[in-house]
């Protein structure tokens, strides 16, 4: 994939028995959804039948310690409402509300049956480090 900017972060897909790939995160919204033939999230997800083409939203911006801030909604931002089946943090089995929630280095993001690592800029030395370390475990 050709990318025009500099990634602040990456989500890294480690579902099991799915191929380890990764995704960079640009500073404004990152959607993660369902590919399919007119539609194109910039976190594509492929054989998840339980993801909506519109699932969740990762906010990257940058706070007031001119730090890059990541924040991840369910949707509500681009349908008014949250994806049919959720989106979960960190093993929680209560689905995130309608409002951003902080993510932080290391944070697992499940939509779906897919789960994604979060990798900060400021932690990851670079992509391929962290493939490498998720596809080992």
């Amino acid at each position: 994939m050709e990318q025009n900017y500099t990634a602040v972060g990456w989500l890294i897909k480690h579902t099991e028995t799915m191929e380890t790939l990764s995704f960079p995160l640009k500073i404004g919204k990152n959607q993660i959804g369902r590919k399919t033939t007119d539609h194109n999230p910039d976190i594509m997800v492929e054989n998840d039948n339980y993801i909506s083409r519109n699932h969740a939203i990762i906010v990257v911006k940058i706070n007031e310690k001119s730090e890059f801030e990541y924040l991840l909604v369910d949707n509500a931002e681009l349908q008014g409402k949250p994806s049919l089946n959720g989106t979960y943090l960190n093993g929680n089995p209560e689905r995130i509300g309608d409002k951003p929630v902080k993510l932080s280095d290391g944070d697992t993001i499940q939509t779906g049956l897919t789960k994604f690592v979060l990798k900060t800029s400021k932690v990851a030395i670079n992509v391929d480090d962290e493939l490498h370390k998720h596809h080992s475990n």
